[in-house]
């Protein structure tokens, strides 16, 4: 149908009419048969084609027939449902005349029943009027007590709901502590234990080696030292400024400072400062069809949330590519940021956990745990959101949706 639009819309009539014919014979709708129709009709008259015309067109009377056919029974059924209703108007409107006639000879009799009927509520509303003062006081006593007891009740349910909150907050902030220390405890030893071993070798290279080796030793091992050991000075710095970063979000609202942004060299400039992270073998880059575009929000912010995602895939992608791209989506004024790698992906049942704090798919991946929770608390202040896409399979996908202004 695309092809048969294409060819129509520039008058390629010998190109469209081998398609129409292909189409035609598809099941369809009668809409869409009879356009067609249509459609080879002008293209038979095009091209001069009478018998294809002869053909489309008694198709097409055909299926003008059918229509004023299917018009002409519908209008003949509702013909039918107007009659229907007509007669039942009529139908209703002789009951009401007899039921009023029946009313007029029936009000007689109620009036003498009605007479009778009032002299003896007369009687009763006496006698309840006595005993209604007898019971009033009681009532007022027993309401005034019902009143103080579900006051006291009320007030217990809440207090025992207060309770309960104030120990599920308790015992929630109770396991946060805890499983703070544990993954403090063990991320930290590990990048300080992996400093300390990589600080002593260096010493010990350095001191142990003559001035004839000194340049071997550099190039065999200094240099691949101290990339490990930049590598766990980073990994702790990192993990030292998420916690810092985290307290500073629960102790106080963040700061927003909006500017106006080139989205192209932010994006640009956080790639270069993760690009070592990444390991051999994968590729680092920015999606070619991303062009300059300018929003107004807080680059420092925006640096931040994708800084944490760019990591999180550096860390988990082995080989292939980890691709930045962003697109504005116009329909709600919205700029959509993703970061797509190849690594070992997310299982979808997992994907508002990994949201958590301190949650790791991994327990024996590098990190607290905390880069993602981060992320979203940030892009939720700047009024949008981090999501993980599961309809990607081939590895994970992270989106940020922010407003342009």
């Amino acid at each position: 149908l695309p092809d048969i639009y294409y060819s129509m819309f520039y008058k390629d009539y010998s190109r469209a009419l081998p398609l129409i014919k292909e189409a035609i014979n598809q099941p369809m709708t009668q809409a869409r048969y009879k356009l067609l129709l249509q459609l080879e009709i002008e293209c038979a008259e095009a091209l001069g084609d009478k018998e294809i015309l002869l053909k489309a067109s008694s198709d097409y009377i055909k299926v003008l027939k059918d229509e004023i056919e299917e018009q002409s029974h519908s209008s003949y059924r509702e013909l039918q449902t107007a009659y229907a209703i007509y007669d039942m108007k009529y139908r209703v409107t002789q009951m009401a005349k007899e039921k009023s006639e029946s009313v007029a000879s029936l009000q007689h009799t109620i009036i003498l029943v009605s007479i009778c009927a009032v002299i003896i509520l007369i009687i009763l509303a006496i006698f309840l009027f006595l005993q209604f003062r007898k019971n009033r006081m009681l009532i007022r006593n027993l309401s005034e007590t019902n009143q103080k007891l579900l006051s006291e009740s009320e007030n217990l349910k809440q207090s025992r709901a207060e309770l309960i909150r104030a120990r599920d907050t308790a015992k929630k902030a109770n396991n946060l502590k805890t499983d703070f220390i544990k993954n403090m405890c063990y991320e930290v030893r590990v990048p300080l234990q992996a400093i300390n071993e990589y600080s002593h070798l260096i010493a010990d290279c350095v001191g142990n080696a003559s001035s004839d080796d000194m340049e071997r030793i550099s190039q065999r091992h200094l240099t691949h030292f101290a990339d490990l050991l930049e590598l766990n000075s980073e990994l702790l710095s990192t993990i030292i400024n998420d916690v810092l970063r985290l307290s500073e979000i629960d102790s106080s609202p963040i700061s927003v400072q909006p500017v106006v942004i080139n989205i192209k060299l932010l994006c640009e400039a956080t790639l270069d400062s993760v690009r070592h992270r990444v390991k051999p073998g994968v590729t680092l880059s920015l999606a070619p069809e991303c062009g300059p575009i300018e929003i107004f929000s807080d680059p420092t912010r925006l640096q931040q949330i994708l800084n944490n995602l760019l990591t999180n895939a550096a860390k988990f992608t082995d080989k292939g590519s980890i691709v930045l791209s962003y697109r504005i989506n116009d329909s709600d004024s919205k700029i959509i940021f993703t970061v797509t790698d190849t690594g070992i992906g997310i299982n979808a049942k997992n994907k508002d956990k990994i949201f958590d704090r301190f949650f790791k798919i991994d327990r024996d991946s590098q990190g607290a745990g905390l880069g993602l929770t981060i992320a979203r608390l940030i892009a939720q202040r700047l009024e949008g959101d981090v999501e993980l896409d599961t309809s990607y399979t081939s590895g994970a996908r992270f989106s940020v949706t922010l407003p342009k202004n």
